[in-house]
């Protein structure tokens, strides 16, 4: 593909993000969107089926703040179903997280960049940013157990907007032991490249997820 033609593809996956902006992030919360409303735009962004199954859409979304509720508005760096962030505004591990769910119920977290290295040729998709497991209730508790230290997106430079994709599991037996590795190296570890949420739920049994966000992150 010449350099032409992908520049205007990347043109135009941009456009696209800019209208999903215009739809999710200006107004109304997102804890309020409907099932349908959220399978139509997984759909819509591709991330059903690049990363969740046809059959598997989330009913819920997860509410994602990287800052703290007393956080001055205009430093507000929150996961909104499709809006834009920085990655130099990222490299921290959200603040708050949740999602709804019960008490007595444990959970899996993850996240994952769809687009690595790039949305034109995703060889490392999906690339496993953070994994938090035995989360004891919708609500995560940082000092669990992470089987994936959480790396803030870092999308090469002219690749475009990355898609970055969050999941909840609930865990079907309660608390759980898992045989993965723990990785606490940086994100050029291939063993963090073609993870699988769907593989990843299957091997352990998961239903299909239970909440779901997403935001798009790139660098100029």
């Amino acid at each position: 593909m010449n350099y032409f033609l992908r520049c205007m593809m990347q043109n135009v996956a941009a456009c696209f993000v800019v209208e999903v902006m215009c739809n999710f992030a200006i107004g109304g919360k997102i804890e309020d969107l409907s099932a349908t409303v959220i399978e139509t735009e997984l759909r819509k962004q591709g991330i059903i089926p690049d990363v969740i199954g046809e059959k598997d859409s989330p009913n819920h979304v997860i509410k994602i703040a990287y800052t703290y509720p007393h956080s001055n508005l205009e430093d507000a760096r929150v996961v909104n179903f499709g809006n834009t962030l920085k990655p130099s505004h990222l490299y921290e591990y959200p603040k708050q997280i949740e999602w709804p769910g019960y008490s007595e119920k444990y959970y899996s977290l993850m996240m994952v960049d769809v687009d690595a290295p790039s949305r034109l040729n995703p060889s490392q998709r999906e690339k496993i940013h953070w994994l938090i497991v035995n989360i004891p209730g919708p609500k995560v508790v940082y000092d669990k157990d992470i089987l994936f230290n959480y790396i803030g997106p870092r999308p090469t430079q002219g690749t475009g907007f990355h898609r970055y994709v969050f999941l909840v599991y609930e865990q079907p037996r309660g608390k759980m032991t898992f045989i993965e590795p723990r990785l606490y190296t940086n994100l050029l570890d291939v063993r963090r490249d073609n993870f699988s949420c769907s593989n990843f739920a299957k091997n352990y049994n998961f239903s299909r997820p239970v909440a779901v966000n997403f935001f798009f992150s790139r660098i100029l």
